[in-house]
């Protein structure tokens, strides 16, 4: 797994903007109020659609916007079938839920075939470290398709609040 604040795979030049990706999650549609502080939690970011006619190679992926009581530990990309499904929020260790540090990671880059999503789960594994009174509304995923990198702003749509 990746550390830090995102993850990149290196390629030289800044990305150009692009709008190859649809999907994403709108603005609270996933909420859990029950975080408490010190607890560790694996938040999946959605999944990157390519409505373009051509290959996506997905090289990098962030929260843009992470509240304050959270922290981004680390940044992983696993395939759909060794997870059981998208595990869109899941506690660190709990039952029924992927090892994740365990799994193979696809951070160095996954394709996405024209007209779909792909079977890869990118993830961010997050720290509650406070109290969290905003959301997350956008991440930023960035791609190759050819010899052009581009780099594009989805929903990610996460409420998350600690408990009382």
């Amino acid at each position: 797994m990746t550390g830090g604040s995102s993850w990149e795979s290196t390629h030289a030049g800044e990305p150009r903007p692009g709008h190859a990706l649809a999907g994403g999650l709108d603005h609270n549609e996933l909420g859990y109020r029950h975080a408490v502080k010190g607890q560790v939690l694996w938040f999946a970011l959605p999944g990157p659609y390519n409505r373009s006619g051509q290959d996506m190679e997905i090289t990098g992926g962030e929260i843009v916007d992470l509240p304050a009581g959270l922290k981004a530990l680390d940044y992983g990309v696993f395939d759909i079938r060794d997870t059981g499904g998208t595990p869109l929020l899941a506690a660190e260790g709990a039952p029924h839920m992927p090892d994740f540090a365990r799994l193979k990671d696809y951070s160095s880059g996954f394709t996405v075939q024209p007209g779909g999503y792909g079977h890869h789960v990118p993830m961010v594994r997050l720290l509650v470290t406070g109290k969290v009174t905003e959301d997350v509304e956008l991440c930023r995923y960035t791609y190759r398709q050819g010899k052009l990198r581009y780099s594009q702003l989805i929903g990610c749509g996460l409420e998350l609040r600690v408990g009382k």
